[in-house]
């Protein structure tokens, strides 16, 4: 398959969909930083500026399923916690019943 970088992958697009800007690099107009694993640098980076919320992939797999913001409390980075890459189908592991919800790590 040709990669296709991340501004062409479904959770980009998806997030764009749902009105989100987009940037590959933090800037001082991010107010989100979507990882899959808090032992990034660009995670400690995103960690001083104090106003950047860190969520998981799968709190923007679950906005991008859901066609609403979800609350970020729920979907926390942990070391290590991503098996997904950028352009991963975001659907493909979502779970959205209550009783299939994972718990904060």
């Amino acid at each position: 398959a040709e990669y296709m970088g991340p501004e062409r992958s479904p959770r980009w697009l998806g997030a764009e969909r749902l009105g989100a800007r987009c940037l590959a690099d933090l800037s001082p107009l991010t107010t989100h930083l979507v990882a899959g694993d808090a032992g990034t640098q660009k995670v400690a980076q995103a960690r001083e500026m104090h106003d950047v919320r860190l969520v998981s992939i799968r709190w923007l797999d679950a906005c991008i399923a859901r066609y609403e913001h979800v609350d970020e409390a729920l979907f926390p980075i942990a070391p290590g916690l991503s098996t997904f890459s950028i352009g991963d189908d975001p659907l493909k592991n979502l779970r959205l019943s209550d009783s299939d919800a994972e718990e904060p790590v």
